[in-house]
């Protein structure tokens, strides 16, 4: 029978995954996550807060505003509908594609009305 030493080592551990343990004097197997599962922090935030850190220095995370004109639905962020229309921007673009493609993809993500002319 080997050794632990004489064991093959892995580099990572998923949850379902068995560990040898010994309790009480006897020898069982617990999975990760089981064996993990007191170290873990549980989380539970407001609905429509983002989980984030925004003070200074060392600390844990902290629940963040999403702010406004934005909202959480069903777990991603997105703008809220009512009364908001996406600027729109205009003058001349002056022959320079940079910029005309930059309006162009702009305008196709819904971020932008092109008003620009060529």
């Amino acid at each position: 029978m080997p050794t632990l030493e004489q064991l093959a080592q892995v580099v990572a551990a998923n949850p379902p995954d068995l560990v040898l343990l010994a309790q009480n004097g006897e020898t069982c197997v617990v999975s990760v996550a089981t064996l993990l599962e007191p170290a873990q922090t549980r989380l539970t935030l407001a609905s429509g807060v983002l989980l984030g850190r925004a003070s200074v220095g060392p600390g844990g995370p902290e629940p963040i505003g999403v702010g406004r004109g934005l909202a959480i639905q069903d777990g991603q962020l997105t703008l809220e509908g009512t009364g908001l229309a996406p600027p729109t921007v205009t003058g001349v673009r002056a022959g320079n594609t940079a910029l005309a493609s930059l309006l162009s993809a702009l305008a196709g993500l819904g971020l932008i009305v092109d008003g620009s002319t060529a």
